[in-house]
């Protein structure tokens, strides 16, 4: 499973942030692979859910860079249209049902492990995220 938060990147953690940092770029070397993908997934975490919404993973990994470098990371890498259809290229727009199901997905994580997570690089308590992400 791959992770698209859906939400605002400045309410994650460090760690969530990274991680989806690092999946976006890992879907797009996947859908160069296997550009014959079907959309039969409504399943709106499932790669086959986004590969014709490369638009919008685009977009959604620039707001996740320009956050990581507001919290001092140093990302590096890009995402650059060649070699993907140019049909794959379409927008998104998240509803509210997800956006919360997601909310809760990352309130339930953090209370699994509620002195792992960390914002700016500063260990936060469960609380803190749940505040953030009102």
């Amino acid at each position: 499973m791959v992770r698209v938060n859906l939400i605002p990147p400045n309410q994650l953690s460090d760690q969530h942030l990274i991680a989806e940092y690092r999946e976006i770029l890992m879907m797009f070397g996947y859908y160069r692979k296997h550009q014959n993908l079907s959309t039969s997934s409504n399943q709106f975490q499932a790669a086959r859910f986004y590969h014709d919404k490369l638009l919008y993973l685009q977009n959604r990994f620039m707001m996740l860079r320009n956050e990581m470098i507001n919290r001092n990371f140093k990302p590096t890498r890009f995402i650059e249209r060649d070699g993907y259809p140019e049909e794959h290229w379409n927008d998104y727009q998240p509803n509210d049902f997800y956006i919360q199901e997601m909310k809760q997905r990352i309130k339930q994580r953090i209370n699994e492990k509620p002195t792992w997570y960390r914002y700016r690089s500063e260990y936060k308590n469960p609380t803190f995220f749940e505040e953030l992400m009102r």
